[in-house]
């Protein structure tokens, strides 16, 4: 790339550039490098390319960075103000959610001490390991507003069943370690 083209850009704004011309005059310059054969005795020359290159490139670079300062100053004028509405909104948005999210969490313990009276009403069966069980048998989503009350009585039966019949199973193994089994089963 030779001097003059560099000047050129230099003195010319960049929403002035002609940038498939500049583009095809960079491309026939840089062909000269691109076939150039660098030896030992060559090497001043070549430092004066690469320092004739870092030059082009550092002035296109700066030529962008100008440009994109003066389109940002617009938008840097307004952001400080445009963050500070959104931090009234968010400041209001977070306490409304601290409201709604201990709604719900009162909502899942008032379900809970359902859940739990159900449980303690269906789980006799289970007999001592009843109150071991229940929070392995408990399963998150009974919790949910979404989930109905006949759905979680169904599952902990469910659940409830097959825990029985589990621990019948240990039992009838009548090993010496029936008592270990049982409370790993219920760990």
């Amino acid at each position: 790339m030779n001097e003059l083209q560099i000047v050129s850009l230099e003195k010319n704004d960049i929403t002035t550039w002609d940038f498939a011309m500049i583009k095809s005059e960079l491309e026939s310059a840089l062909a000269i490098y691109k076939t150039s054969v660098y030896t030992d005795e060559t090497i001043k020359s070549a430092k004066d390319d690469k320092a004739t290159l870092a030059k082009a490139k550092k002035l296109v670079e700066d030529r962008r960075k100008e440009f994109k300062e003066k389109c940002m100053a617009p938008y840097n004028a307004l952001e400080p103000q445009i963050k500070e509405l959104v931090s009234m909104i968010e400041e209001q948005r977070q306490q409304i959610d601290d409201v709604v999210k201990d709604y719900t969490e009162r909502q899942k313990q008032e379900k809970l001490t359902a859940i739990k009276a159900y449980y303690d009403k269906k789980a006799f069966v289970l007999g001592a390991d009843a109150e071991r069980l229940f929070e392995r048998l408990l399963d998150p989503k009974w919790l949910n507003a979404s989930t109905a009350k006949k759905k979680y009585e169904e599952e902990i039966q469910l659940a409830i069943n097959k825990a029985a019949a589990d621990l019948e199973s240990v039992r009838k193994m009548n090993s010496p370690f029936v008592d270990t089994l049982i409370d790993t089963y219920c760990e």
